[in-house]
């Protein structure tokens, strides 16, 4: 790996980073919306958010307090609404009561109750090191397109498939290097991780998050489209999870995945490791995975599976895990069309033949200390540039990474196979939705023999595959060498199921029908809902309509769009489990027989285990093996010093943390931690009280800050120099975008005829908060808000 100097990410110099917008929870039955706002600062007090609905007066809410590092504050804002039958904005601000600030000001949409969503998928959101980034035009091309998108019809929320940023620089850092440079690899692997390197880790991360979510129309969206995220190998760093044991558990390999995860969580779901299942509704074994599952709109269910946190070499996800994911979508509710299952990495894709295994020899001969010395001392290994800067093949990683892999393959048996099951059982449709691989195709399982009706075959998944919104695609010579090797084929993964890659993209690029070199992104909706869908598909399929960067780096100008229906299944949950059941599928499988009166599509845990169990880690590896450091030393106490408190957290953050803590859960009455329980919260959304803003929104706990956390007593990391940041934002003359004090700016979801008025025309006023300008200069204390 090279990890040139220039491309270390530039430090914050900014007081105020955000507001990141995030989905977390919709509820169909009781119409109930929750999301969360992040907003990093370097302000020692809170910033507030006013948030107007048009169903109420603008509510203020008070933060909850996360985390800190290099000088700069993590707040949460917690939001729930309820849905209306009508889509509806939500305008919010942010802004500080001192020093005075210019607000920032947003708009989101939130979708109509019962009606089905539009949302977008991206994936791999970020340059790889030896990237030249200026032949792409950068990272705003498809993410303006995404906004132009939202403009024509709003986006309900936009799922990160992986990769959103791309942090492997950091092993350009001298203290990195230092480690990479010891010549004996026992000692190597062995060595403790020292602070210095936690230091420069997570140094790195934050740089690189604040600079990277800054970025033109990418901070639009994040600030505009309720976002949802699933990490991958690159928000570690490249190849995660699949080197060998020795080097996966190491201590430098661990506090780095540590690191990561703390920023992780931070960033792209609001959270801490201690508040993360509480917060953001992630689940896995023993807490230490990050799983998820969304409800998009009555019809649509997301399923997320954490395939980073739990990864090695000899499984991708613990049968603990798959037993919860399962347990999952069985509480599904019977409204539920399509499943689609998120896997970062493609469960189908083509294989070049002897790759992974020729690699494996590789990484033997690197193995045998006489043979690895001497091509060190020849420099044979950076001169042919087949091994990594941890003395692995180069590209190993990425082969073992695949759910086609050798060492995966039963895995991925099993997950097809359980899929299918829960197809015929409870009637939905089940779609793979994947990205890493810097293409778009598409895929499919489908029954062999063939049934001639895809929508009455329950074996029929589709695997869409959208990737990259950002990073330059694979060398076209490699995507025509795995369309050379792509064949229909029956029976590899499970039986009376055949797979095939589509040839989707036959009509615009005949060279590349089937797997694509171009950038993209997915613009999903049930049935011809979507604003970029011709003609009118049938009124359950879900469209996922690729929006493609037909020229390199043409950018948002060149974007084609490719429309792929899928329809949903029709048959009775009981008729499918009837042909489920007459193709004998043998307990040894790890499948449950169909029972008298139904049929039970969810292996039991004991199947699970009984067929991932080549693939556990040994018991030395432990619910301690991944997330902590060598020493244990990550780990934080609860309470800080001087916080009293009779609520113990649920877990333990082990996290380390600038000073001494990561995050915890105070109690009410403490720093603001209180929260507005669920059953306090009216129709129309956050009701606040008599006061300040038309009410303020009343918490349990009170806004005393600082927290004892951020009395800082001092660290090994003191001896990191941020730059210090300005006290208020520019002047006048630059203001920032979608600012109060720039109200022609055009605001991402607003079209242009929505300047100046809401969206029907009537010109309605909206209620200026305190500390707001008033651009119209109307005595009243009222104006229209910039972008409506």
């Amino acid at each position: 790996m090279e990890y040139p100097g220039s491309k270390r990410p530039p430090a914050p110099t900014r007081p105020v980073y955000g507001p990141y917008l995030q989905f977390i929870e919709h509820n169909p039955s009781t119409r109930s919306w929750e999301g969360s706002v992040l907003v990093v600062s370097s302000y020692q007090q809170p910033p507030n958010l006013v948030f107007q609905d048009i169903q109420g007066p603008p509510v203020q809410l008070s933060p909850l307090w996360l985390d800190s590092y290099g000088g700069y504050q993590f707040w949460r804002f917690a939001l729930n609404f309820q849905l209306d039958t009508h889509e509806r904005p939500i305008r919010y601000n942010i802004g500080y009561p001192a020093p005075p600030l210019e607000q920032m000001a947003f708009t989101f949409w939130l979708p109509a109750a019962g009606a089905d969503w539009h949302w977008g998928f991206h994936s791999c959101n970020g340059f790889s090191q030896s990237i030249d980034q200026s032949k792409w035009g950068g990272v705003p091309p498809l993410w303006r397109d995404v906004i132009n998108v939202h403009d024509q019809r709003r986006l309900h929320a936009m799922v990160g498939g992986g990769d959103q940023v791309y942090t492997d620089g950091f092993f350009v850092e001298p203290e990195l290097k230092a480690w990479l440079d010891v010549p004996d690899r026992k000692q190597r692997q062995t060595a403790p991780c020292n602070p210095e390197i936690e230091a420069v880790v997570s140094r790195h991360f934050l740089n690189l998050y604040t600079s990277h979510f800054s970025q033109p129309a990418l901070s639009d969206a994040l600030a505009c489209i309720p976002q949802v995220m699933m990490w991958d190998d690159h928000d570690i760093f490249d190849g995660w999870g699949s080197y060998p044991e020795r080097l996966q558990l190491c201590p430098v390999f661990q506090a780095i995945y540590a690191v990561a995860r703390r920023f992780y969580l931070l960033f792209q779901h609001h959270t801490t490791p201690a508040l993360a299942a509480e917060q953001s509704k992630v689940f896995g074994a023993r807490g230490e995975s990050y799983s998820f599952m969304k409800m998009l709109g009555s019809r649509v269910a997301l399923i997320a599976p954490d395939s980073r946190s739990e990864r090695s070499k000899k499984q991708i996800i613990s049968p603990e895990s798959w037993s919860l994911i399962f347990d999952r979508l069985n509480s599904l509710p019977g409204s539920v069309r399509h499943v689609v299952m998120l896997t970062t990495v493609p469960v189908l894709y083509p294989k070049i033949p002897m790759s992974e295994q020729a690699m494996g020899a590789l990484s033997v001969v690197g193995r045998v200390n006489l043979i690895d010395k001497r091509f060190e001392q020849l420099g044979l290994w950076s001169k042919l540039g087949i091994m990594s800067a941890f003395k692995e093949p180069e590209i190993l990683d990425d082969l073992v990474d695949h759910w086609g892999a050798d060492i995966h393959k039963r895995e991925q048996k099993m997950l097809v196979e359980t899929m299918q099951a829960m197809a015929a059982s409870r009637n939905v449709r089940v779609t793979f939705l994947s990205g890493d691989v810097h293409a778009a195709a598409v895929a499919q399982f489908y029954s062999h023999p063939k049934v001639s009706d895809l929508s009455r075959d329950h074996k029929y998944m589709p695997q869409i595959i959208s990737s990259a919104i950002v990073n330059a695609p694979p060398p076209e010579g490699v995507i025509k060498a795995l369309h050379l090797v792509d064949r229909a084929s029956a029976g590899d993964i499970t039986k009376g199921t055949r797979h095939k890659f589509v040839r989707t993209f036959k009509a615009e690029f005949p060279k590349y029908e089937k797997i694509l070199p171009r950038r993209n992104w997915a613009d999903i909706c049930v049935g011809s809902g979507g604003s970029t869908i011709l003609g009118a598909p049938a009124a359950d399929e879900l469209v996922f309509t690729f929006r493609v960067e037909s020229i390199p780096g043409g950018g948002e100008s060149s974007v084609r769009a490719f429309p792929v229906p899928i329809p949903a299944l029709h048959g009775s949950g009981a008729s499918l489990a009837g042909q489920m059941g007459s193709m004998r599928i043998s307990s040894s499988s790890g499948m449950p027989a169909p029972t008298t009166g139904g049929f039970s599509w969810k292996p039991s845990m004991s199947n699970l285990t009984n067929r991932l169990s080549p693939f556990r880690r040994n018991s030395s590896e432990g619910a301690e093996g991944l997330g902590q450091s060598a020493d244990g030393s990550a780990s934080t106490q609860y309470p800080p010093p001087g916080a009293s408190t009779s609520q113990p957290p649920s877990r333990t953050s082990t996290v380390s943390t600038e000073g001494q803590y990561s995050a915890y859960a105070a109690p009410p009455g403490q720093y603001g931690s209180g929260l507005m329980p669920h059953d306090q919260q009216q129709a129309g959304g956050l009701q606040g009280g008599p006061g300040q803003y038309g009410g303020s929104y009343q918490q349990q706990g009170s806004s005393q800050y600082p927290p004892p956390p951020l009395q800082h007593q001092g660290s090994a990391q003191d001896h990191i120099a941020y730059p210090s940041a300005p006290s208020p934002y520019p002047s006048s003359s630059s203001n920032p975008p979608y600012s109060s004090q720039n109200p022609s700016a055009s605001y991402p979801g607003m079209s242009q005829q929505q300047q100046g008025g809401y969206p029907s025309g009537g010109g309605q006023t909206w209620p200026v908060a305190p500390g707001w300008s008033n651009p119209s200069g109307n005595p009243s204390g009222s104006s229209h808000y910039p972008g409506m």
